[in-house]
């Protein structure tokens, strides 16, 4: 898919900006910042406790990087609030060199994730740099091994839980697939106006997950617009779903969506990244990833609840911790 591509490639461009602490990365974390905030010690992950960690793995295949997204306790997912100090602290808890963690991909453990080098292993040499940025979200050099799904670049989720839960379901044919992705887009675009023929000049992407929500598979479906790659047409119109859908009694409906048709300025845009159990209640929550053109992506977790899938978490945008000035 041509979007997917392009957003793949920009994404490469913002890892080698950041990790070489260009001078352009002051666009993507709005320049300088001041000092870094001070966290209430009651605000305060408690680390002597190890809470598990949620982490993504992104970059080059030959070159990964390991970022902390969510601290899990209790069943539940929660951001990750530090102080500078406490970072530092997290840095050698959690992201040293010969650190192993599970690998996740589709629902499943897949491989391990070794640490080779963490962001302040070498205290002279950290990892990366950002400038007019004091304080940085701890990134770590790893090895992968056991991908099963691999490209030119790497992504995945990595913990150091166990949450793999094999499910057998109905596989749906591709055919089926396609056409239940596009019965379900046009019902979730029908109020934002997105018809069937607007849908055909946009990049389609379907998968079907096993996800424990009901006992057929879950459908994540997006169409996204390739023409929509240059933040100087800001004033250009353009159309984007993503919709998950659930089988009832009458068949596949819409269960959570997400439509864009308006101008690409304000569009946000969202894909869909993986899917685990992180909570540990036996229904794997859905992880999508949404961005703006030209500026820094995040996480979103989706959890079901009451028939529907409801977001429960938003990762940070940005890797500067700085507080950003109002």
């Amino acid at each position: 898919m041509r979007a997917f591509v392009i957003q793949r490639v920009a994404t490469l461009v913002t890892i080698v900006t950041v990790v070489t602490g260009c001078d352009k990365a002051k666009g993507f974390i709005g320049g300088d910042r001041p000092a870094p905030p001070e966290i209430a010690p009651g605000e305060a992950l408690n680390l002597a406790a190890r809470p598990h960690i949620l982490f993504q793995i992104f970059g080059e295949k030959e070159d990964p990087r390991m970022i902390p997204i969510a601290a899990i306790e209790d069943g539940q997912l929660k951001a990750i609030a530090l102080s500078s100090t406490g970072w530092r602290q997290f840095d050698a808890m959690y992201l040293r060199g010969g650190k192993t963690y599970k690998l996740y991909q589709d629902g499943r453990t897949r491989g391990a994730v070794t640490v080779r080098q963490g962001m302040w292993e070498r205290p002279e040499n950290p990892l990366y740099t950002l400038p007019g940025c004091q304080a940085l979200t701890p990134l770590a050099s790893v090895t992968v091994t056991g991908m099963t799904k691999s490209s030119y670049t790497v992504e995945a989720l990595a913990s150091s839980f166990d949450r793999s839960a094999p499910r057998s379901a109905r596989p749906l044919p591709d055919a089926e697939l396609a056409r239940t992705g596009r019965k379900i887009a046009i019902e979730a675009g029908a109020p934002e106006s997105v018809d069937g023929k607007m849908l055909d000049a946009l990049d389609f992407r379907a998968v079907a997950i096993n996800t424990g929500a009901t006992d057929s598979p879950t459908i994540v479906a997006s169409y996204i617009d390739p023409t929509a790659t240059d933040a100087g047409s800001a004033t250009a119109n353009t159309v984007h779903l993503f919709v998950i859908a659930d089988r009832d009694v009458d068949g596949y409906t819409p269960t959570m969506s997400h439509v864009v048709n308006g101008p690409i300025a304000g569009a946000v845009y969202r894909r869909f990244f993986d899917h685990l159990d992180l909570t540990g209640d036996g229904i794997d929550e859905i992880v999508a990833e949404e961005w703006r053109i030209g500026q820094e992506t995040s996480l979103l977790v989706f959890a079901w609840m009451n028939g529907r899938w409801r977001e429960v978490f938003r990762g940070r945008s940005s890797w500067c911790l700085d507080e950003v000035r109002r």
